[in-house]
């Protein structure tokens, strides 16, 4: 949902029966021994018998992404306009999820049969996509700037977390030249704050307010695309947004809209 790295490393609270699965997460968190979690000034991830969490300030509760059931998205799969955008109904595609947020849009693509590259620019959100998706995607989920990726001239390939020029990939490297491309990428950017009474939900209420910066200017994300993407780039939108460039063609929900630039 992002493009500006956070490179502040967060709190990992690990209770002490997950000491040792903690190690695996120390380069990137601040590790700390904790009989039970607990809220803190600032959002944190915490590391239970449950699996990876995050807890926001003020809150006791820990947020979970496996509360979100990926198998009920995967049933929902067929119906998605996503997949129409993305052109799933012509075959396997490759596609590059340029603001993966929390994985919801990468895991419906995964489910039509799509390869997935997720890349996510908040680390917090990055390791909490991580360790949800492990298994589930059939590409690698990726912590970088997808922009500078996207609009630079020079190679890519897995770094350490301080580089502004690198990524962090879950298992498997990223490696990308001036000349790599995809079938499709996608760019689902933050949209700006509703000015609707009624609240989204829980999980998107959590990513708005991890991810402080919306990166870079819509348009600008979408001209650094359409030169890398080998038959289109989807947009998504809110269903009433006006369009950054006339769109090839558009597919509408009932909330939002995803116009698509076919090159």
């Amino acid at each position: 949902m992002s493009d500006a790295s956070v490179m502040q490393r967060p709190i990992l609270q690990v209770i002490p029966s997950r000491a040792a699965d903690a190690e695996a997460y120390a380069r990137w968190c601040d590790v700390q021994s904790v009989s039970a979690p607990t809220a803190t000034d600032s959002a944190s991830l915490c590391l239970d018998a449950l699996g990876l969490g995050l807890l926001m300030p003020g809150e006791q509760r820990v947020f979970r992404l496996s509360q979100h059931r990926p198998a009920r998205r995967q049933r929902g799969a067929k119906l998605s306009e996503l997949g129409r955008a993305c052109g799933i109904q012509h075959g396997p595609r490759q596609i590059l999820d340029a603001c993966a947020g929390f994985g919801a849009d990468a895991l419906t693509l995964a489910a039509l049969g799509a390869e997935v590259v997720c890349i996510e620019a908040n680390l917090i959100v990055w390791l909490l996509l991580r360790d949800f998706t492990d298994g589930l995607l059939r590409g690698p989920v990726c912590w970088g700037s997808s922009y500078r990726m996207l609009s630079g001239d020079q190679d890519w390939c897995c770094d350490s977390p301080e580089s502004l020029h690198g990524f962090e990939a879950q298992e498997t490297s990223l490696a990308v030249t001036a000349t790599t491309r995809w079938d499709v990428i996608y760019l689902d950017p933050m949209f700006p704050p509703s000015t609707k009474s009624a609240l989204p939900n829980q999980g998107l209420q959590h990513l708005r307010q991890l991810v402080t910066s919306t990166g870079p200017e819509v348009e600008a994300w979408l001209a650094a695309a359409l030169p890398r993407a080998r038959d289109r780039v989807v947009v998504k939108r809110r269903r009433k947004d006006p369009v950054l460039a006339k769109p090839t063609f558009q597919i509408s929900g009932k909330t939002v809209r995803f116009d698509v630039y076919q090159i």
